[in-house]
C-alpha cells in the first residue's frame, strides 16, 4: 500500500497490493525497515510499551472475557513469547477457554430500542471518504494462532525475516480471522501475537490497510457484504480487542485520523457498543479531550453515589444495568429555594473534566476521575467536528434519538453547535418520562460549557432558549436552578447576560399584564447566588431602564424590587445597589446622555425623581429585610450605619451627576432633597405603589430620621442649593435640624458636628443673604460701601445657629456663647424662658432697659441712614443731589448693617415668636441649662447675682418641672438657701405651696449625695456649698447652712427641721393664759451665756420672779449634731473625698462661730478626720493653724470648751472634747517632723507662714533627734492645751506631755527662715499655765527666765491655784529694790482687784507669811484710796 494518512483528515483509497506499504502515521519520518537482529541488550534497553488494556484504573474483570484478557495481554514485551505461550497453554489451557467463550456469549439480544437505533438510516459519507473493506480483506493472508506467534517471535527477537508488507497481510488475515471467528472461542495465541506486534512494531498498524482493517472490529456497518460473507456486526470482545489495538497503536502518535472521530460518533449515536466499555475508557477519553467539554459540578452526593454502584463492569454495557438503576440516576438535587453555598469552581483546563461516557449512568450523571495529561488529537480536525456531529444528528431526523442521542450530545457539549442543537430539542425530552433525567444532566452539561465570551451569537440564542424553558413540579425546578447556578458559575460574564435577559422578558411581559412567576423564581434564584455582583448589575440595569426615552418603567421597576425581597426572599445587597445605580456605568453613557439632553425640561426632572424613588424603595426593602429584627429589638445601629453613606451619596449624586445629566430646576432640587432626607409626612410616601404599608413607611422613616446630621451633611445642603432662594436653603436646613433635635426626647445625639466650627459654617451662612453691589457701580474714592444683609436672611442664620449651639452646647456653643454678643444674648433667652429686648439677663443697675433701647434707635437711625445714602448712589445720586430719599428708600425696609460680631439688635416680633415656639417644642433651653462645660446658668448667676436671678429662676422651674434634673447644682442649692431665708407668708395654700418647693429642693439635693445614682461631682459641689456657709458672718445663714447639712443625711427629718426652722417649734410659742411667757434668747458672748450662768448660780436673780424658764431637756453636742459626727460619715458613699475639703470648711467655721456646742462638734470632727495626704500637707497646717488660734487668741470661747464649770458643756462633753483635742495635736506632731515639703515655700514670705512664723525645733538627741515644723501659733497652743487638760498621763496620752515639756520647745525654737530665736512662752501662755495648770513641771518650765515683773502682774491676778501660787512667790526675789517698787506700784495702781484678790487667797487658806503677800497687804494698808475697803481678815 501507498500513501501516508498522517496529515490527512480522512483516509486515502489504496492500491490493490504488490506496492511496499508505509506507516500510517509516519509525520515525515522514514518508515522504520529491520536490518540486523537486535542485540540481547538492546532488547533489555527498549521501551517497555504498555498492552492493549493497559487501564490501570478500570474496574477489575469479573466476566470471562476480562479474564481471557487479563491471562492474554499482562506479559510485558521483554518476555520470550515462546514462554508465554507455554504457560498460556499448560496453566491456564482449560479454564481460559470456559472463561473466553463465556466472553464469547455475553452479547445479550438486542433490545427494541436498540433494534430501532439499527433501522436507522446509516452513517452517510461518500464513498470516496469510506474505508475500503475489499481492499484489506484482499491482501489479508491466511494464518493460525501457532503461525502468527512464531512470527512474532522473530520480530521480537529481530531475526525475522519478512517485509513489512508480508507483516501487515498476516496482520489482515489475523483480524479477517477474528472477524470469522467471533461466535466462536477466542485463538489465545493469537491474540497475544498481535498484543506483542503493536507493542513492538506500532508502526505496521499505522498502515492504510492495517488501520482500515483494525476499524472494521468496532465499525458499525449493518449492510451485508458480499465480498467478506458475513455482517460486519461485530461482537464486544471484538470491539474490545480493536479498540484496545487502536488505542495501543495511536497513543504515541499527536493527530488521528478522522475517521477515528467519525467511529466513535457513530457508535457514541447508535448501539453504543464500545464506547460505554471500562476497557475502552482510555481510548473513548483521548477522543473526548477534543470536544472541550467540562463536566457540571452540582450533581448531589446521592447521585454520585447511584452513578457509581450503577456503573457497568468490564466486558458490559450500560444496557445492562436493571431498569430500576437506570431510572434511579438523578433522581435527587438539592432544593435551590434555600441559600446554598456555592459549588466549587469549575477547572478550566479540558483534561481533568473532559467527559467520558463509561462514566455515564443512564441518565448521564457524571464520576469525575483521576486526572491525566491529555493532548487535543483532532486539533487540525476542530472546524470540521461541528459538521460531523451534525451529520450524525441529521440521521435521527424525525425522531427524538433516545437516551444515546442525549448522552451524545453530552459528551460533545463542549462545542457551541451541539449546545445549541441541545436546547432546542431539550423540551421534548424533557416531558418525556423515560428521558427526562438524562435531558436535565443535558441541560446542565450545556449549561456547564457556556459561555458568553467563546462563541457569542451560538451561546447567547442557547441562554435564550434555556431562560425561556419551563419547568413544572419541585423536583424539575430544583434541577433547573441547578443548571442556572452552574450557568453562571462558568464564567461571570454569563451573570449580566442573565440578568438582562431576565429584565427584558419580565418587563416585556409586564407591558402586556401577563406576568408569569417563572421569570421572578429564575431571577430571585440569579440574584440570591451572587448576590454582591448582581445587585451591581441590577443597579445599572435599572439606571439604564430609567433614563431610557422610550417608555417609563418606574412602576414596574419597583414591583420587580418588592416582589424579589418579600415574595422570594431574595438578599439583595442594597448598598451596592444603590451605590451601581448612582456611580455606576450606565450614567456615563455619552450616548444616553445625547439623547436625554434632547428631551424637555419637565421629562428630566420627572426621571430623575424616579431615580431617587427607586433608591428610597431600595432603602425600605433593606430595612425590611436585614435589619428588621435589630430594629424590633430597638437596635437601630446597624441600620443607621448602613443608611448614613447612602444618604451622603445619593445627595452628592444630585449635586454632580444629577445636574450634568438632568440639569434640575430649583423645585426639584428642594423637593429631591425632601425626598432624600425624608422631610415629607410618612402617609405621602409612595402611596401610588400601594406598599410600603402604612406600618412599614412609620417604620422606615422613624428609624431614618436617626441618621446623623454631620457638618458634611450641612456643608451638602448648602452647596447644593446654592443656586436656589437663599431662604428656601436655610428652612430646609431648619427642618433637618429640628427634626434630629427631636430625637432628643429619645436620648438619641441625632447630631454631630464636631468638625463645624472649623468649616466656617457661620460665615457662610450669612453669605447667603449678602447684599452684593452691581458690578457697574461707581463710587467716590473716599466712599466705603457698607456691608448689607438681608434682615429676613439674618434672623434665619441666627436661628440656625442656636439650633447647632443647642445641639452641641459643650463645643459649638462655646464658640458662639464667648465670640458673638448676640448669640449669647439669644441663648440667654432661651435659658431663662424671657423673649423680649433687651434681655433681662443683659440688664444691670448701671445699664437698665432703658439704656439698650436709646442705644438701638440709634443704631437704627444710623443704620437707616447709611442704607438710604448708598441706594441714593446707586440711583446715581450723591450727597447734593438726593434722588433717593427716606420717603422712597426700599433697602432699608429689606436690609440690615451686616455685623455678627457687634452687639445685639432688636430682634423682629416673628422671630422671637419662632423662637419662643421651637424652645417649647425642642426644649433648647433645657439642654443649654444642662450643659455644665462650659456652665452657662452659672455665668448668668454670677454676672447678675443669686438675688437678681430667683425670681426668672423660679418661675423657670415652676413652669418646668423638668429643669431640676438640668440645672447645675448650685443653682439647686442657692434657690433652697433663699427659700430657708424667707418664711412662707400669705395664704395658706401660698404657704403650704412654697414649703413643698422647699422640701423638694431638699429631697433632689438629698438624693444627689446618698441616693442611688450618686453623682460625686454634684455632691461634692452641694456640701461645699453648705459647708462653706457655716462660715457665714450672720449667724442665720450659718443656722440654715447647718439644718441644710442635716436635713440632707436625714431626709426624714426634712419636714420636721424645715418647721422648725421656720418658727414652728415649742421654744419660740407658749400658750395664751398660761404662767409661761416668750424669753428673749439669751446673749452670747463669745460662746459664753450669761443669762445661764447666773441662772446657775442664782435662778431668780436676774429676772422678775413673774417670770420662769420652760422646762426642757438639754441635748448634748453629740445629739444635736449627729448628722455631722454619726451621718456624714456613714452615709456619705464618697466621705473619703469630701472629708478633706468638709475639714477645710469646718476649720474656716471656727473662726466665726460663737456657739459652744457647734465648736466642740467641728472640733471632734477635725480631730477625726483631718488627714491629709503627703502631697496636700500644707492642708493640715491651714487647719491645725485655725485651732491653735481658737487656744490661743479666742480665750474665752476655749474657756467654754475645755474648762469645766462655764455651764456651757457638762463634764463628760467637756472630757471628749479634750481627748479629741490631745489626739489631734498628737497625730500632727507624728507627721510634722523631718517633713517639710518645698512646695511650702510658695507659703513662705519673709519667714511668715499663714501669718504667722514658721519654727524649727529640735526635739530628742542622737538617732532620736527629730527637727519640727511648727508655726509660731501651734507652738504656743501646745503648752497652752497642755495647762488646760491637766495631767493627760492620767488618760494614757503619753505624746503630749514629753514634747511640751521639753525645755528644747522654749529654748531651741527658732524662725525656720532666718534660724533666729523665738519666743514661745509668751505671758499669755504663763497666765494659762499659771490660772489652770496643774502639771508641775510645766508651771516651772513657765517660771524659768521670767522678769521679775512679769511675775509680779501674774501673781497679782486671780483665780491662780495656791499650789501655782506658791511656786510663783518662791521665785519673786523680794531683796531686790527694783522688785520691790514694781509691786508695791502695781499694787497702788490696781487697789480694788488686788485687794479683792488678796481676800480670796485668805480665804482660802493663805496666810501673810508669805513676804509678797505681806508686802501686799502693807501696801494696801497704807495706801490712801478714799474707796479702800478694810480688811476683815
Amino acid at each position: 500500500m501507498s500513501g501516508d494518512l498522517g496529515g490527512s483528515r480522512r483516509p486515502p483509497t489504496g492500491k490493490a497490493g504488490g506496492a511496499s506499504s508505509q506507516p500510517v502515521f509516519a509525520l515525515g519520518k522514514k518508515p522504520h525497515v529491520p536490518s540486523a537482529a537486535p542485540t540481547a541488550a538492546a532488547m533489555a534497553t527498549q521501551p517497555s510499551r504498555s498492552g492493549l488494556f493497559s487501564n490501570t484504573d478500570a474496574v477489575q474483570p469479573s466476566s470471562g472475557v476480562s479474564a481471557a484478557r487479563k491471562a492474554l495481554f499482562s506479559t510485558g514485551p521483554s518476555q520470550p513469547v515462546s514462554s508465554t505461550v507455554a504457560k498460556s497453554h499448560l496453566s491456564q489451557k482449560d479454564s481460559l477457554k470456559s472463561k473466553i467463550h463465556a466472553g464469547a456469549r455475553t452479547s445479550q439480544p438486542v433490545s427494541s430500542a436498540a433494534a430501532a437505533l439499527h433501522r436507522a438510516p446509516a452513517f452517510r459519507q461518500d464513498q470516496a471518504h469510506r474505508p475500503d473493506h475489499s481492499d484489506w480483506h484482499r491482501q489479508a493472508q491466511d494464518t493460525d494462532g501457532k503461525s502468527l506467534a512464531t512470527v512474532s517471535r522473530q520480530v521480537v527477537s529481530g531475526e525475522c525475516s519478512m517485509s513489512d508488507e508480508k507483516l501487515c497481510a498476516l496482520i489482515c488475515g489475523a483480524i479477517r480471522q477474528l472477524h470469522q471467528n467471533r461466535h466462536k472461542d477466542v485463538d489465545e495465541l493469537m491474540l497475544l501475537s498481535l498484543s506483542r506486534l503493536a507493542t513492538v512494531r506500532p508502526e505496521l498498524f499505522r498502515n492504510n490497510t492495517v488501520l482500515t482493517a483494525l476499524m472494521s472490529l468496532i465499525k458499525r456497518d449493518p449492510v451485508y457484504n458480499s465480498s467478506m460473507g458475513y455482517k460486519s456486526k461485530s461482537t464486544i470482545i471484538n470491539c474490545m480487542i480493536g479498540a484496545s489495538l487502536l488505542y495501543t497503536v495511536l497513543q504515541d502518535i499527536p493527530r488521528w485520523p478522522a475517521a477515528v472521530m467519525k467511529l466513535y460518533l457513530e457508535d457514541a449515536a447508535f448501539d453504543r457498543q464500545w464506547v460505554d466499555l471500562a476497557e475502552t475508557k482510555e481510548f473513548v477519553r483521548a477522543i473526548r479531550f477534543s470536544f472541550g467539554t467540562k463536566a457540571p459540578s452540582l450533581a448531589t452526593p446521592a447521585v454520585a453515589e447511584v452513578a457509581e454502584t450503577s456503573q457497568p463492569k468490564p466486558g458490559q454495557s450500560p444496557r445492562h444495568l436493571q431498569p430500576e438503576d437506570a431510572e434511579r440516576l438523578g433522581r435527587a438535587s438539592p432544593s435551590l429555594l434555600t441559600n446554598r453555598a456555592p459549588s466549587p469552581s469549575f477547572s478550566t483546563g479540558t483534561g481533568d473534566d473532559s467527559m467520558s461516557d463509561s462514566n455515564l449512568s443512564a441518565s448521564g450523571s457524571i464520576v469525575k476521575d483521576a486526572p491525566s495529561v491529555r493532548t487535543d488529537r483532532f486539533a487540525d480536525l476542530r472546524a470540521d467536528i461541528p459538521q460531523m456531529i451534525m451529520e450524525v444528528t441529521n440521521a435521527f431526523r424525525g425522531t427524538d434519538g433516545g437516551k444515546n442521542m442525549i448522552r451524545l450530545l453530552i459528551s460533545t457539549a463542549g462545542v457551541a453547535v451541539t449546545r445549541q442543537y441541545a436546547m432546542q430539542r431539550i423540551d421534548g425530552w424533557m416531558t418525556n418520562s423515560k428521558t427526562a433525567s438524562a435531558a436535565m444532566s443535558l441541560m446542565a452539561t450545556v449549561c456547564a460549557n457556556c459561555t458568553v465570551s467563546s462563541n457569542t451569537d451560538e451561546d447567547l440564542n442557547v441562554i435564550s432558549m434555556f431562560l425561556k424553558t419551563r419547568c413544572k413540579g419541585k423536583p424539575a425546578i430544583d434541577n433547573y436552578l441547578l443548571c442556572l447556578h452552574e450557568l453562571l458559575e462558568r464564567n461571570s460574564d454569563n451573570l449580566q447576560v442573565v440578568l438582562k435577559m431576565i429584565f427584558e422578558t419580565e418587563l416585556a411581559d409586564a407591558a402586556i399584564n401577563k406576568r408569569t412567576p417563572w421569570t421572578m423564581i429564575v431571577m430571585a434564584a440569579t440574584m440570591r447566588y451572587k448576590p454582591l455582583e448582581s445587585a451591581v448589575i441590577a443597579g445599572n440595569l435599572f439606571a439604564t431602564l430609567i433614563v431610557n426615552p422610550v417608555e417609563d418603567y418606574t412602576r414596574h421597576l419597583k414591583v420587580i424590587m418588592h416582589e424579589l425581597v418579600k415574595t422570594y426572599k431574595t438578599d439583595v445587597r442594597q448598598e451596592k445597589f444603590i451605590m451601581s445605580m448612582l456611580t455606576g456605568k450606565a450614567l456615563s453613557n455619552q450616548t444616553m446622555l445625547t439623547q436625554l439632553r434632547l428631551e424637555d425640561q419637565g421629562n428630566r426632572d420627572k426621571k430623575l425623581l424616579a431615580l431617587l424613588d427607586i433608591v428610597l424603595a431600595a432603602e425600605v426593602l433593606m430595612l425590611l429585610t436585614r435589619f428588621k429584627e435589630d430594629l424590633a429589638s430597638g437596635n437601630s445601629d446597624a441600620f443607621v450605619t448602613a443608611l448614613a453613606p447612602l444618604q451622603s451619596i445619593t445627595v452628592e449624586f444630585v449635586k454632580t451627576t444629577a445636574k450634568k445629566w438632568f440639569g434640575p430646576t430649583n423645585d426639584t432640587i428642594r423637593v429631591a432633597l425632601r425626598k432624600i432626607f425624608l422631610l415629607d409626612k410618612p402617609n405621602t410616601f409612595q402611596v401610588m405603589d400601594k406598599w410600603p404599608t402604612e406600618h412599614e413607611r412609620n417604620t422606615f422613616f422613624k428609624w431614618a430620621a436617626r441618621v446623623p446630621v454631620t457638618a458634611h451633611t450641612i456643608t451638602q445642603i448648602q452647596l447644593l442649593m446654592a443656586s436656589c432662594e437663599p431662604l428656601t436653603c436655610l428652612e430646609m436646613l431648619e427642618t433637618v435640624l429640628v427634626r434630629a433635635l427631636g430625637l432628643r426626647a429619645e436620648n438619641y445625639e441625632a447630631i454631630r458636628i464636631g468638625e463645624l466650627i472649623q468649616s466656617g459654617i457661620i460665615e457662610s451662612l450669612f453669605q447667603l443673604g449678602i447684599y452684593r453691589v452691581p458690578e457697574n457701580a461707581v463710587f467716590p474714592p473716599k466712599y466705603r460701601v457698607p456691608q448689607l444683609i438681608r434682615r429676613d436672611i439674618f434672623w434665619q442664620c441666627w436661628k440656625i445657629i442656636l439650633l447647632l449651639g443647642s445641639a452641641d452646647p459643650a463645643h459649638f456653643g462655646k464658640f458662639i456663647w464667648e465670640r458673638f454678643p448676640t448669640a449669647r444674648a439669644l441663648m440667654q433667652m432661651l435659658i431663662i424662658s424671657r423673649y423680649e429686648f433687651p434681655p433681662e439677663t443683659m440688664t444691670t443697675p448701671e445699664k437698665t432697659s432703658r439704656f439698650f433701647l436709646d442705644r438701638e434707635q440709634k443704631l437704627a437711625e444710623d443704620e437707616k441712614k447709611v442704607i438710604v445714602e448708598l441706594e441714593n448712589r446707586l440711583a446715581g445720586g450723591n450727597a447734593k443731589n438726593i434722588i433717593v430719599s427716606d420717603v422712597n428708600a426700599k433697602l432699608p425696609k429689606d436690609y440690615t448693617r451686616y455685623d455678627i460680631s457687634g452687639p445685639l439688635r432688636c430682634p423682629p416680633e416673628s422671630f422671637l415668636g419662632a423662637l419662643e415656639k421651637l424652645n417649647k417644642q425642642l426644649e433648647l433651653g433645657k439642654l443649654l441649662s444642662g450643659c455644665r462645660d462650659p456652665d452657662f446658668l452659672i455665668e448668668i448667676l454670677s454676672e447678675k447675682g443669686t438675688a437678681a436671678s430667683l425670681p426668672w429662676l423660679l418661675e423657670l422651674t415652676t413652669s418646668a418641672k423638668s429643669m431640676f434634673d438640668v440645672l447645675p447644682v448650685e443653682c439647686v442649692c442657692e434657690m433652697l438657701s433663699n427659700s430657708l431665708l424667707k418664711k412662707p407668708m400669705g395664704a395658706a395654700d401660698k404657704r403650704d405651696q412654697d414649703f413643698r418647693k422647699c422640701c423638694n429642693l431638699a429631697l433632689r439635693l438629698s438624693d444627689s449625695i446618698i441616693g442611688a445614682n450618686v453623682d460625686y461631682s454634684n455632691a461634692t459641689k452641694t456640701v461645699n456649698f453648705f459647708s462653706d456657709r457655716l462660715a457665714s458672718e450672720t449667724a442665720l445663714e450659718r443656722d440654715n447652712a447647718k439644718v441644710a447639712l442635716e436635713i440632707f443625711f436625714d431626709p426624714d427629718k426634712i419636714e420636721s427641721a424645715l418647721a422648725n426652722l421656720w418658727g414652728l417649734s415649742d421654744s419660740e410659742t407658749v400658750s395664751e393664759g398660761s404662767s409661761e411667757r416668750i424669753i428673749p434668747e439669751p446673749r452670747v458672748r463669745q460662746g459664753i451665756s450669761i443669762e445661764a450662768a447666773l441662772m446657775k448660780v442664782s435662778p431668780d436673780a436676774w429676772c422678775p420672779p413673774s417670770v420662769t424658764m420652760p422646762k426642757e431637756t438639754r441635748m448634748s453636742y453629740m445629739e444635736k449634731f449627729k448628722w455631722l459626727l454619726t451621718d456624714i460619715p456613714a452615709r456619705s458613699t464618697d466621705f473619703e473625698m469630701l472629708r478633706n475639703d468638709l475639714c477645710l470648711h469646718l476649720a474656716k467655721a471656727i473662726e466665726v462661730e460663737c456657739d459652744t456646742e457647734s465648736i466642740c462638734a467641728y472640733l471632734e470632727f477635725i480631730s477625726c478626720y483631718a488627714q491629709y495626704p503627703p502631697a496636700e500637707r500644707i492642708k493640715d497646717y491651714i487647719v491645725m493653724q485655725v485651732v491653735a488660734d481658737l487656744l490661743v487668741n479666742r480665750r474665752d470661747l476655749r474657756d467654754a470648751v475645755l474648762l469645766l464649770g462655764t455651764g456651757a458643756l457638762t463634764e463628760a462633753e467637756c472630757h471628749r472634747v479634750q481627748d479629741h483635742l490631745v489626739k489631734y495635736f498628737e497625730i500632727f506632731l507624728g507627721m510634722a517632723y523631718d517633713d517639710f515639703p518645698e512646695k511650702f515655700a510658695s507659703f513662705v514670705d519673709n519667714g511668715l507662714f499663714l501669718n504667722d512664723p514658721l519654727l524649727r525645733i529640735h526635739y530628742g538627741a542622737g538617732e532620736n533627734r527629730r527637727t519640727y515644723c511648727l508655726t509660731s501659733k501651734t507652738g504656743r497652743a501646745l503648752p497652752t492645751l497642755l495647762a488646760l487638760v491637766g495631767d493627760t498621763e492620767s488618760r494614757g496620752n503619753e505624746v503630749l506631755l514629753p514634747f511640751c515639756l521639753n525645755s528644747n520647745l522654749i529654748h531651741s525654737a527658732v524662725t525656720w527662715m532666718t534660724r533666729e530665736p523665738a519666743e514661745i512662752m509668751t505671758d499669755a501662755v504663763r497666765e494659762v499655765i499659771f490660772q489652770f495648770s496643774r502639771v508641775n513641771a510645766l508651771v516651772d518650765m513657765a517660771l524659768a527666765d521670767v522678769s521679775d515683773e512679769t511675775l509680779i502682774r501674774q501673781i497679782c491676778r486671780e483665780n491662780i491655784p495656791l499650789d501655782n501660787l506658791r511656786r510663783m512667790v518662791s521665785a519673786v526675789n523680794i531683796k531686790n529694790h527694783t522688785t520691790l517698787a514694781s509691786l508695791k506700784h502695781f499694787v497702788r495702781q490696781h487697789v480694788l482687784t488686788s485687794t479683792a484678790t488678796l481676800e480670796c487667797r485668805l480665804a482660802q487658806g493663805l496666810t501673810l507669811d508669805d513676804p509678797v503677800h505681806a508686802l501686799i497687804h502693807s501696801t494696801l494698808t497704807t495706801a490712801r484710796n478714799p474707796f479702800a475697803v478694810p480688811f476683815t481678815f
